[in-house]
């Protein structure tokens, strides 16, 4: 407001991303059958630059078209992962579950409190 209680003309604006479905929430393609993950699971991204913050976290949404090596995020990402391989070196980013875990425990013997072994089948 100016002195005299007048609005002064200020210029402001709001940029929107305008985009599709495909856009909005895309589906991504992956080498391994990931049929056996849910709607809702959490996933990651990681990353295919230089920078550990591009590491990114997505959530699984239903995708009736989806393929058993496809799944179909809840949003765009804010960063670019490569997903080919270049002149022979493997450039794709590494996609994963977050949702599932394995935990393993072991009993320590006494005076022993280090080294182990884990056999997994």
């Amino acid at each position: 407001m100016s002195r005299n209680n007048k609005a002064e003309n200020y210029k402001s604006y709001i940029d929107f991303l305008v985009m599709d479905k495909s856009q909005a929430k895309p589906v991504i393609d992956v080498v391994d059958d990931v049929s056996s993950w849910n709607v809702g699971d959490k996933i990651f991204i990681t990353l295919t630059d230089y920078d550990w913050r591009q590491v990114e976290e997505f959530t699984i949404e239903a995708c009736s078209g989806c393929s058993t090596n496809q799944i179909q995020i809840n949003k765009p990402p804010r960063f670019t992962h490569y997903g080919e391989i270049y002149k022979r070196v493997d450039m794709r980013a590494e996609v994963g579950p977050m949702t599932r875990n394995i935990h393993i425990t072991s009993e320590v013997a006494e005076s022993q409190t280090y080294g182990g072994h884990i056999n997994l089948k």
